[in-house]
C-alpha cells in the first residue's frame, strides 16, 4: 500500500506514493526476462558500481576480493555464450566469399585520388542486411556498435578482403584488425537508441587516419599506400543522414610529403574559394565499398535534422604493410571458427582506442572495457598495447570528470582508477612522455586537462593543433 504501479508503454515504473522519487523503473522494450536483462551494457555496467560498493568480508583481501568479482562477471560477457544469447543466428549465416573476377576496382585513381569505389565485392545486399540485423540488436542493448564483428562471416571479412588486397594492391599488406563499426543519426536525441552514448550525432570531423613522420616512405615505389581502408556501408550514407567526403590526393599538397606545422592541411590545400570545388561526396549505399588510403583527408558530413534516409552505418577493415604497422592481434581465430575471448578483448580495446569520439563514455565502463582487453594483453602486439593504454589513462580522466561534484558513492572506484592511471604511465614512462607532449592527448580528447594554467593549455594546444586547424585524427606510429 505505500507503492503505485504505472505502466507507459514500454515502462513499467513503481513510486513511492506521496513521494517524487522514482523507486524502480522498467523498460520491458529492452528486457523482458532476467536472462535477456543481463545482456545489455546496463546491466553490465550496474555490476561494475557493484563491484566496488560491496564491502570487503572480514579477513579477506580488498585486491583479492575485487579480483575475484571481477573474475565471476568477466566469465560470463568474455564468453562466446553470452554473444551468441544476443545474436542467436549468426551462426547461420552466410560464408564470406568474394568472387575476385567480378571485382572493379580503379588502382589508378586509388594512386592519383586517394580513393575509389569497389563494384561487385557483395553481389547483392543479403550479407550486409544480415549484419545490420545484427548491429541493430547489439545497439538496442547499449552495447557500442564495434561489437556486431561478434559474427563470425564479418570477422572474416578480413580473410576474404585479403585476397582482393593481394590481386589489385599489393601481397605485403594484410589485415591489421583495426575495426570500427560507424552508428551516425543525426535524430539520435528522439531515436529509440538516444540512450546508447555510442550511437554518434554526427560524423568525424576532418582528419587523416595516420600521421607518419615519414610520409613518402609510407608508400610503395608502385605509388600504392602502406595503409588503405575498407568502408562498407550498411545502410545508405546519404546528405541527409551524413555522407562521407574527401579532398582528394591530387588537391592535397600534404598528400605525400606530409603537413607542416605553422599552416592548417585544410586551409594549405584551399587556399582560396575555387577549392572548395574539389571536396567530393561519397555518397554509397550497399553494395558498393570504400577504398581510401591513410592519408586522405576526409570526414563525416553534419547531417539534417529533417533526415528521413535513417541513421547512416558502415563497417570497416583495415590493411598494412608490416614495416608500416603491424597486425593488433596475434594468431586471430582461423577461419570458419567465431570470434573467441581474444576477439572480444579486441573489440573491447577499440572501444579505449576511439574513446575520444564517445562523450558518455563512464567511468565504470571504461574500466570494463579495459578489463576485458586486459583478459587477453597476451595475444596483442605491443605497439597496440601502448596504444589502448595512452587512451585508457584519458578516459579515466575524462570518466572522472563526468561524474560530477559529489563523487562520495565513487570515491573507491576514483581511487582505483587513478592508481590504475599512474600505474600505466610509469609502466610506460618515457615512451608515453613523448607521446604524451608531442601529441596532445589530453589537450585533443578531454574537456579537461593536467594544465595548471590556461596559459600552459595554449601553448599546448598551439603545439599541437596550431589554429584555426580542424581537430584531425591523432597521429597513431
Amino acid at each position: 500500500n505505500s507503492f503505485d504501479l504505472k505502466v507507459y508503454g514500454d515502462l513499467i515504473i513503481l513510486q513511492q506514493k506521496n513521494k517524487a522519487r522514482l523507486f524502480f523503473v522498467l523498460d520491458t522494450s529492452m528486457a523482458t526476462s532476467d536472462k535477456s536483462c543481463q545482456l545489455t551494457l546496463n546491466w553490465v555496467t550496474e555490476q561494475v558500481e557493484l563491484i566496488y560498493e560491496d564491502a570487503v568480508p572480514e579477513n579477506h583481501d580488498d585486491q583479492e576480493f575485487l579480483d575475484d568479482k571481477w573474475a565471476t562477471l568477466l566469465d560470463t560477457i568474455c564468453g562466446e555464450t553470452y554473444w551468441t544469447q544476443m545474436i542467436p543466428d549468426s551462426s547461420k549465416h552466410e560464408s564470406t566469399r568474394i568472387d575476385i573476377g567480378s571485382v572493379h576496382l580503379n588502382r589508378d585513381k586509388l594512386i592519383h585520388e586517394g580513393y575509389t569505389q569497389c563494384q561487385g565485392v557483395f553481389k547483392d545486399t543479403r550479407m550486409s542486411e544480415q549484419w545490420l540485423d545484427v548491429v541493430k540488436t547489439i545497439v538496442k542493448h547499449g552495447w557500442p556498435p564495434v561489437f556486431v564483428y561478434m559474427v563470425p562471416s564479418l570477422w572474416h571479412m578480413n580473410e576474404a578482403l585479403q585476397t582482393l588486397v593481394t590481386k589489385h594492391l599489393d601481397k605485403r599488406l594484410f589485415p591489421t584488425y583495426d575495426l570500427l563499426a560507424f552508428w551516425v543519426d543525426p535524430n539520435r536525441d528522439k531515436s529509440e537508441n538516444q540512450h546508447n552514448g555510442f550511437v554518434l550525432s554526427s560524423g568525424f570531423s576532418p582528419h587523416r587516419d595516420r600521421q607518419p613522420e615519414n610520409v613518402e616512405e609510407t608508400f610503395f615505389h608502385s605509388g600504392i599506400a602502406k595503409y588503405n581502408t575498407f568502408w562498407i556501408p550498411l545502410t545508405r550514407a546519404t546528405s541527409n543522414n551524413s555522407s562521407l567526403f574527401v579532398l582528394p590526393a591530387c588537391y592535397d599538397p600534404g598528400y605525400k610529403t606530409g603537413d607542416v606545422d605553422d599552416e592548417d592541411p585544410m586551409w594549405r590545400a584551399i587556399p582560396d574559394k575555387t577549392g572548395f570545388q574539389n571536396i567530393r561526396s561519397l555518397a554509397c549505399e550497399p553494395p558498393n565499398t570504400m577504398l581510401f588510403t591513410h592519408r586522405i583527408l576526409h570526414w563525416g558530413s553534419n547531417g539534417s535534422k529533417f533526415n528521413e534516409d535513417g541513421p547512416r552505418i558502415a563497417v570497416s577493415f583495415t590493411f598494412s604493410s608490416e614495416d608500416f604497422e603491424p597486425s593488433y592481434i596475434h594468431d586471430p581465430v582461423p577461419k570458419g571458427s567465431a570470434p573467441s575471448s581474444a576477439e572480444i578483448s579486441l573489440l573491447a580495446g577499440q572501444v579505449l582506442i576511439y574513446q575520444d569520439r564517445y562523450e558518455s563514455l563512464t567511468l565504470p565502463q571504461t574500466l570494463l572495457f579495459w578489463k576485458m582487453f586486459e583478459r587477453n594483453v597476451g595475444r596483442f602486439d605491443a605497439s597496440y598495447i601502448r596504444k589502448v593504454k595512452r587512451e585508457l589513462v584519458v578516459a579515466i580522466d575524462a570518466g572522472i570528470h563526468r561524474l560530477g561534484s559529489d563523487t562520495s558513492r565513487w570515491e573507491r572506484m576514483i581511487d582505483i582508477a587513478r592508481d590504475l592511471s599512474m600505474e600505466i604511465l610509469l609502466s610506460i614512462n618515457e615512451d608515453f612522455e613523448d607521446d604524451f607532449q608531442g601529441e596532445g592527448i589530453i589537450a585533443d580528447n578531454s574537456d579537461e586537462s593536467s594544465f595548471d594554467t590556461k596559459e600552459e593549455q595554449e601553448d599546448a594546444d598551439h603545439e599541437t593543433n596550431p589554429e584555426p586547424e580542424p581537430k584531425p585524427k591523432r597521429a597513431k606510429k
